[in-house]
């Protein structure tokens, strides 16, 4: 990996980051009409984009969400609110806050075998808001075998991306996580800690796991002397 980089593309977090231009609103969602995960789908997926304001709406399948997420299956189940009008009605519209709508939608598209669902790898920043959603709503298991390619430590990576690949796969539970703990680990410069600190996409990694207790799943240490 080339260490000439890592120091210096830390200032360009945050470039994914929608707002405005020059004065005007850019919209980062084109506000496509409900994208169809399964056309027997009973629930509405709601989501509205905390950068442009745009709802996204996605129509799913409960039992899909059900088998997936401990937190939809109880969503969806006879003690909740949603969970009545799917029984009353035969559909329920579901409003999701403080997600990623890109997120929402490749995590989704995974778990309802849709065809805009994809085994590449992706982008290492945006691996992030999947894992973030996975974790908050517990479908980690149900993507396992995706995980295994969406978390994969490349050639060459700066220290802001191995930051964010190494939560992501933190949040993910990734079974090869070792792997890329052990990777990652090899090439941090010793200010790597100080430098992780300034991102704040990176919050949600424990600092145990950068200091000198020991990873979870019996992974390597991270510590500033490697």
């Amino acid at each position: 990996m080339g260490k000439k980089r890592l120091a210096t593309e830390i200032s360009g977090e945050g470039n994914h980051d929608h707002g405005t231009n020059g004065g005007v609103e850019v919209k980062c969602c084109e506000a496509p009409e409900t994208m169809v995960l399964d056309p027997d789908g009973d629930v509405t997926i709601k989501i509205n984009c905390p950068r442009c304001a745009e709802v996204r709406c996605f129509q799913a399948s409960s039992h899909m969400l059900s088998l997936a997420s401990t937190v939809f299956a109880k969503m969806l189940g006879p003690d909740f609110k949603e969970g009545h009008q799917l029984r009353k009605d035969g559909r329920v519209t579901v409003t999701l806050h403080d997600d990623d709508p890109d997120a929402t939608e490749r995590v989704l598209c995974a778990l309802h075998y849709h065809p805009n669902a994809t085994t590449a790898a992706v982008d290492v920043e945006r691996l992030v808001p999947m894992a973030l959603f996975c974790d908050k709503y517990d479908c980690c298991r149900a993507l396992a075998p995706w995980v295994l390619h969406w978390c994969k430590v490349f050639t060459e990576i700066s220290v802001a991306e191995a930051g964010y690949m190494l939560l992501a796969a933190y949040l993910f539970r990734a079974s090869n996580f070792y792997d890329i703990s052990s990777k990652i680990a090899g090439h941090l410069p010793p200010t790597f800690a100080a430098l992780w600190k300034r991102l704040e996409k990176m919050s949600p990694l424990p600092q145990k796991l950068i200091g000198s207790n020991p990873f979870p799943y019996g992974s390597p240490l991270l510590t500033s002397d490697r």
